[in-house]
C-alpha cells in the first residue's frame, strides 16, 4: 500500500472509533421512571412506572416472609390474591379477581401449595357452587351447587 493510502485508510479508520463514542443527544431515548417501592410497616407496595400500584405485600407475623401478595392489573383493580392463612410459609388461599370483583376463591385441602377445590362466587357475593380436583391434575373432577 503506498503512503498517502494507508494515511487516507487510518484517519477514516480513527474517524470511525471517534464518532462511534459521540452520541446525538436528540437522538437519546429517556429511561421510563423508575419503580417506586413503599414499605410501611408489615406492607410493602410496588408502583409501576406510570404510578399505578403493581402489588402489595404483608408480611402479618414479622417473620420477613409475605403471608399476602395481591397483584394488581394495568387498570389499578386487583386481580389475584395468593395467601398463608396458616403462617407454614405455603400459598393455601387464592383468591381471583375479574375487574375487581372477587369471583373464585381457591383452597386446598392438602399442603401440596396448589389450589384444590374452588369456591364460584356471583357478583352479589354469595356463593354459587363449590368444584373439587380430587386427583390432583388441577382440573375440576366434580361441583356441588351451594344455593
Amino acid at each position: 500500500m503506498r503512503a498517502p493510502l494507508r494515511r487516507r485508510v487510518a484517519c477514516v479508520a480513527l474517524l470511525a472509533v471517534l464518532l462511534a463514542g459521540c452520541e446525538d443527544p436528540t437522538l437519546r431515548k429517556a429511561s421510563p421512571p423508575p419503580y417506586l417501592l413503599v414499605e410501611k410497616g408489615p406492607y410493602q407496595s410496588l408502583y409501576g412506572p406510570d404510578g399505578k400500584i403493581e402489588r402489595l405485600v404483608y408480611d402479618r407475623n414479622g417473620d420477613r416472609i409475605a403471608d399476602a401478595v395481591i397483584l394488581y392489573g394495568p387498570d389499578g383493580k386487583v386481580q389475584l390474591a395468593e395467601i398463608d392463612t396458616d403462617l407454614d410459609k405455603v400459598i393455601d388461599r387464592w383468591e381471583y379477581f375479574e375487574s375487581g370483583v372477587l369471583v373464585r376463591v381457591g383452597s386446598t385441602r392438602s399442603t401440596r401449595g396448589a389450589p384444590d377445590s374452588w369456591d364460584v362466587v356471583a357478583p352479589d357475593g354469595a356463593l354459587t357452587r363449590r368444584e373439587y380436583d380430587d386427583d390432583g391434575d388441577g382440573k375440576v373432577d366434580r361441583s356441588e351447587p351451594l344455593r
